[in-house]
């Protein structure tokens, strides 16, 4: 019985540390996601490869893709399963196969971008207007911006070990009091 209660503490912490792994790597990208050009009206740099439509829904995907919150986001979550994949199977959570299949099923019922957009369009559309989300497509469009887009990917290479850490030990912090009481039911 002591086993089965060993393996099943092992699976139920791989599940945490999966789900955190998940919706980590939304919260750590939410500064891509709203990121915006405070202050600054005008951009002189050159812009090239945007056309503006005049539709919200159009603008903001445009918004979200040359901004690089969306390679981003989709960047570290992909690190970041990486990275706890590899703790789950060194720290002897199960085997590569059970810790890939979990990591499988988690994945595949993650929200997809298409419903975090449904959900965050309307939200946008009540702050700003079809006018101001193209201003910021060609703020992002211009090179000095892409070039920022760019070192932030490198940066964020960078930072998913130490993110991955943060997370561990928060999870080391929150996971004995969800074991007690996953176990005193």
């Amino acid at each position: 019985m002591v086993n089965g209660n060993a393996n099943r503490n092992s699976k139920t912490t791989a599940l945490i540390t999966a789900v955190g792994v998940i919706f980590g790597a939304a919260i750590t990208n939410v500064d891509k996601i709203v990121r915006l050009a405070k202050g600054e009206q005008a951009v002189t740099a050159e812009y090239s490869d945007y056309r503006p439509t005049g539709v919200f829904e159009t603008e903001f995907r445009y918004y979200y893709e040359v901004s690089g919150a969306r390679a981003d986001m989709e960047d570290l979550e992909g690190r970041l399963v990486e990275a706890q994949r590899q703790e789950a199977i060194e720290g002897g959570l199960g085997s590569e196969e059970e810790i890939d299949a979990l990591l499988e099923i988690l994945i595949r019922e993650a929200p997809q971008f298409d419903e975090i957009m449904k959900l965050i369009l309307p939200i946008y559309e009540k702050y700003y207007t079809v006018q101001e989300i193209q201003e910021l497509n060609r703020f992002y469009s211009t090179a000095p911006m892409q070039d920022m887009v760019r070192k932030d990917r490198l940066i964020n290479v960078e930072l998913t070990p130490e993110l991955v850490k943060l997370q561990q030990d928060y999870l080391d912090r929150v996971t004995p009091a969800i074991m007690d009481l996953l176990l005193s039911n």
